[in-house]
């Protein structure tokens, strides 16, 4: 008999069949651990068992599926479709999208959509940066200084910026 090492290596075809032992387990069990024929099909199905269009992640018992996908339109979510945070390329969507540190080059309020900046918040570098606002801004805003007093900022009809205590 010629040792298994000399055999010319071949790429499977799914229909392809490859000999293993049936293992006893509570669910099958088998005696005697027999010799058994298994397609090479069969064994690439366990390897990428998971949900379709999920990626998998490693975890103690082994793949799982992870809280990233991709929809039939190329669009990423990290956690559900329907609450998650969503990836295009060239958006991202989230109903709390929260961190430490986000780095972009332009932010869109598309389709009527609202920036909420809370907490304390620095927009631009003052010795660099230019802040636009290109918005009709509805009977002015409120601004707070730093000793607590609120100062509503308006611009006339003559298009003078008014500052008035409130």
């Amino acid at each position: 008999m010629a040792k298994i090492s000399t055999y010319v290596v071949h790429v499977p075809k799914a229909e392809d069949i490859i000999l293993g032992t049936q293992v006893y387990t509570e669910s099958d069990p088998v005696l005697d651990n027999p010799t058994r024929n298994f397609t090479a099909q069969s064994i690439a199905n366990l390897a990428s068992a998971g949900t379709t269009n999920v990626i998998p992640a490693f975890s103690a018992t082994g793949l799982v599926d992870s809280l990233i996908s991709q929809d039939n339109n190329s669009i990423v979510y990290i956690g559900t479709q329907a609450s998650g945070t969503r990836f295009t390329n060239t958006s991202v969507s989230t109903p709390n999208l929260v961190s430490t540190d986000l780095y972009v080059a332009n932010i869109y309020g598309q389709n009527g959509g609202v920036l909420n900046i809370q907490g304390n918040s620095t927009i631009g570098n003052e010795l660099s940066d230019t802040l636009e606002i290109n918005a009709t801004i509805q009977d002015g805003f409120n601004m707070k200084s730093a000793d607590g007093s609120v100062f509503k900022i308006t611009v006339s009809n003559a298009g003078a910026l008014v500052i008035t205590a409130v």
